[in-house]
């Protein structure tokens, strides 16, 4: 029997070993699959839901879901967030600029580019 693991144990892990970001993937050999995801704040919990949605549907080959006009694409193509509103998709691609942002500010000398934008989905 599995049980689906708590965003607690998330936020324990990063408590613990001093993360800002966990994504905990999990599988039963023949049975079912899990991800859970925690960030110490919105921003991050963005990121880390991130991660987790690329391990689910680009790595783990889960559907994505339903009625998603709206992608959040990141600095290529296989970083991308379906969305089916619009306005969070947007808000999404702005929490994500605004976390690359700070990040540059503390890193300068980091020159990598990471730009997030909302596109139709491909089936919209």
């Amino acid at each position: 029997m599995t049980v689906e693991i708590p965003i607690a144990a998330g936020k324990r892990i990063a408590d613990e070993y001093g993360y800002d970001q966990v994504v905990i993937v999990a599988r039963k050999v023949g049975g079912p699959e899990h991800v859970t995801t925690y960030g110490v704040d919105k921003v991050h919990c963005a990121v880390a839901a991130r991660m987790g949605n690329f391990f689910k549907h680009k790595l783990m080959g889960w559907p994505q879901p339903a009625g998603a006009a709206f992608e959040v694409r990141i600095a290529g193509p296989d970083d991308v967030i379906q969305n089916a509103d619009e306005l969070e998709a947007l808000r999404c691609a702005n929490k994500v600029n605004i976390e690359y942002l700070a990040d540059r500010l503390k890193n300068p000398d980091n020159e990598v580019l990471c730009v997030a934008t909302v596109h139709p989905s491909n089936g919209a």
